[in-house]
């Protein structure tokens, strides 16, 4: 394995031990001892890592020196979007958010628009957290990706959204490299390195807005498929024979039409109006959030019983009702958990909030970018 491979593995399993000695490090990775100090003091020589103090163990012996990433070593750059929102964040090399922003770039906007908004929004970050290079770039992208080739081959909510060399067009512009993914494995990713799932190596993030999918992490990695659509669950058919997309997602509530007052309210303000009505018990709101709660909670016992995770978590504009939603995907996840062998896994409402998808799109640079790597695309 040659020396940035080697350092990239040792970064990543800093950030997962959050503060490690140069003998652990070793052990965990399955080299010698020699090989990771001689590594580890190049990291810290060219300040990517830090020595933080010492570890006093139990019994004779000399104090280990415990290292951290140095949060000066970089910054990482995180942009998620959907139809009609971009979501992007800066973070530092020790992980921590430096600054984030939300742009509304309104529905039926085309893909090259889109793309236009998003080279803004990497320049507006990097310009709201000074002092720092950017390292590498990560973009969490709706409908079907292909990630070694930089593509965003489809998604049907934009415009003229297709077959878009998404990687290669933003590395142009930034000079960093740049990773993609699709956005609901960035969302798992997010609850992997940033949220209630760090350290836990098999969950599911299931993601509903415009549309519905879901993220799977098994092994401590991003399961991404033969055709990298892992997780492409919007066809699954319901009960009543609908593909889950069409019945399921924040867009259905919302093609109801009772939460638009008149022409001039935007989907924001009716989706407000419809989280309103359920917090305040009316009773056509909870009967639509009780058929779409069903669903969720089916489709997160599939995927349970099928991957046997840890968590499984729900993120998007139904988080934001908390228990009042995810009680009633509890209890359609356990009535199908019935006389299986095992009980459900936790299910939990992600607490990252509408930025958990940048997050994500910031953890895949941090995690596939490796030390000396300039430009990808």
């Amino acid at each position: 394995m040659e020396a940035p491979a080697i350092q990239a593995e040792i970064i990543r399993e800093v950030r997962r031990q959050r503060e490690v000695s140069r003998k652990d490090l070793a052990e965990a990775l399955g080299v010698a001892r020699s090989t990771a100090g001689r590594h580890v003091d190049s990291l810290v020589e060219t300040g990517l890592l830090l020595e933080t103090g010492k570890d006093f163990p139990g019994g004779a012996g000399r104090p280990r020196i415990l290292l951290r990433p140095n949060p000066q070593g970089g910054r990482f750059v995180g942009v998620d979007f959907e139809a009609g929102h971009l979501y992007g964040v800066a973070v530092d090399f020790d992980q921590q958010t430096l600054t984030q922003r939300r742009v509304n770039v309104g529905r039926q906007v085309k893909a090259p628009a889109v793309v236009t908004a998003i080279r803004k929004l990497i320049v507006t970050l990097e310009k709201d957290s000074p002092g720092y290079e950017t390292l590498a770039i990560g973009l969490g992208v709706p409908g079907l990706v292909n990630p070694e080739t930089g593509m965003a081959r489809e998604y049907p909510y934009i415009p003229e959204w297709k077959d878009i060399p998404l990687a290669a067009k933003i590395a142009s512009a930034t000079g960093a490299p740049v990773f993609i993914e699709n956005n609901a494995r960035t969302n798992a990713l997010a609850e992997h390195w940033f949220g209630e799932g760090k350290g836990i190596n098999e969950l599911v993030c299931l993601t509903v807005r415009t549309g519905i999918s879901a993220g799977v992490i098994t092994g401590g990695r991003l399961l991404t498929g033969r055709h990298d659509a892992a997780g492409e669950i919007r066809g699954w058919l319901t009960p009543d024979g609908n593909a889950l997309e069409t019945v399921a997602t924040a867009r259905t509530i919302l093609e109801d039409g009772r939460y638009y007052v008149d022409a001039s309210d935007d989907r924001e303000t009716a989706w407000l109006r419809f989280e309103d009505e359920c917090n305040a018990g009316k009773v056509k709101a909870l009967a639509l959030l009780d058929r779409v709660s069903a669903f969720h909670g089916a489709a997160a016992a599939q995927l349970g019983q099928l991957l046997d995770p840890e968590l499984i978590f729900f993120s998007g504009p139904f988080a934001r009702l908390g228990d009042l939603w995810m009680d009633r995907v509890r209890k359609s996840a356990a009535e199908r958990y019935r006389n299986q062998y095992l009980d459900p896994p936790r299910i939990l409402a992600s607490q990252l909030g509408e930025f958990c998808g940048a997050l994500g799109a910031a953890a895949l640079a941090l995690q596939l970018w490796s030390p000396g790597l300039r430009r990808n695309f």
